[in-house]
Formats: structure tokens, sequence, C-alpha cells
């Protein structure tokens, strides 16, 4: 998530996130670059659900129009595990 959604709003395309925690989201992005939430404001829609609640139809909703899907679901590479 880190790598992937800074880099569209960056370039000024559109971008839906759907995400557990939008403010923990948004906090990321601004540990990346100060106020990129801010910046990105335009070009970022931020849904919070976990996406294993959601149904066909609402994840089939969200991504409706999109050109590309990234999941970054998985585990995260820390020395912890």
């Amino acid at each position: 998530e880190k790598q992937v959604v800074p880099q569209p709003p960056q370039q000024k395309h559109p971008v839906r996130a759907i995400a557990r925690s939008k403010q923990r989201l948004l906090d990321t992005l601004n540990e990346i670059s100060p106020n990129a939430s801010e910046e990105y404001a335009d070009f970022l829609t931020v849904t919070e659900a976990a996406v294993l609640d959601l149904s066909d139809e609402e994840l089939e909703n969200l991504c409706s129009g999109c050109d590309a899907c990234v999941s970054c679901l998985g585990h995260n590479m820390t020395f912890q595990g």
C-alpha cells in the first residue's frame, strides 16, 4: 500500500482505495510525503471497509469503471514475521 497508492495520484490519475482504516491510510500517505492526503484529495477516494466483508456486488460496484485493480492484501514484511 505504501508503494502503490501514492503513484497514480502523483500523476493525477484517480484512485479508489478500500482500507480497513481510512485515517491510517491517510496517515501513511502523509508519512511518505507531508500533506500528501491533502494534495491527493481530488484524485483519491477511500472506502473504509474490510474487503472480505464486502459482498460481490459491492466489490463489483467499487471496481466498476476502473482500468486496473491492485490488491495489497498479504503479509507485512517485517523481522517480527
